[in-house]
């Protein structure tokens, strides 16, 4: 189920280290937060791969595509905000972003509807554990680099519905809702995968 995935897991990563290179260049200096890939999308680009080659951290990885990749790919197109917020629309981030969230989109597809699919909770587990690991780094980060909001976790993206969040809750329960945010959006995966699912469903 993972050979002929591999050349878009190789895509992936070339398309991620040009976006950074040519930040790093644009700018002519390195600043985090228009390079590293401490987001939610941005996890993608590692578990792909992660998957693909079978690597000890595959069964995390297939966990995260099953039940992750393609919610995150579709709300980057329902909301283009991250790059299209910056950038016209034929610049080379946004071309990037946008080819990458698709491709996100796709796969999160491919593995969600595949009738050899099966969700579980173990997955939510798996998944969301991925999830704390980057939310964590992303902390970490933001705490030390007065421009980084890796996650959105230090404060909401402009003309998202996470406005109205910090709004409401102010920090630190802004930055906890959306690990919450995260989990519900499993729960709801997970939810409509066994509403759909045929009852000759294997596991992959």
């Amino acid at each position: 189920m993972n050979q002929h995935l591999k050349p878009l897991a190789i895509l992936m990563v070339i398309l991620e280290i040009t976006r950074m290179l040519w930040n790093i260049i644009a700018a002519e200096t390195f600043i985090a937060k228009d390079v590293l890939p401490l987001y939610t999308c941005g996890i993608f680009v590692f578990m792909l791969p992660l998957y693909v080659f079978k690597t000890p951290f595959q069964s995390f990885a297939l966990s995260f595509l099953k039940i992750a990749a393609l919610g995150s790919g579709l709300l980057f197109l329902i909301f283009p905000t991250t790059a299209l917020g910056m950038f016209p629309l034929w610049h080379i981030n946004t071309v990037i972003s946008m080819t990458m969230h698709t491709i996100m989109m796709v796969i999160g597809a491919y593995f969600f509807f595949h009738p050899e699919t099966h969700i579980s909770r173990q997955d939510i587990y798996r998944s969301f554990a991925i999830v704390l690991v980057f939310a964590g780094l992303s902390a970490l980060y933001n705490s030390f680099d007065a421009q980084a909001n890796f996650f959105f976790i230090a404060y909401p993206l402009a003309n998202t519905p996470l406005v109205l969040l910090y709004a409401w809750f102010g920090q630190p329960l802004y930055a906890i809702s959306i690990l919450v945010i995260h989990w519900i959006a499993a729960e709801i995966m997970v939810l409509l995968h066994t509403l759909i699912k045929k009852p000759s469903i294997i596991k992959v």
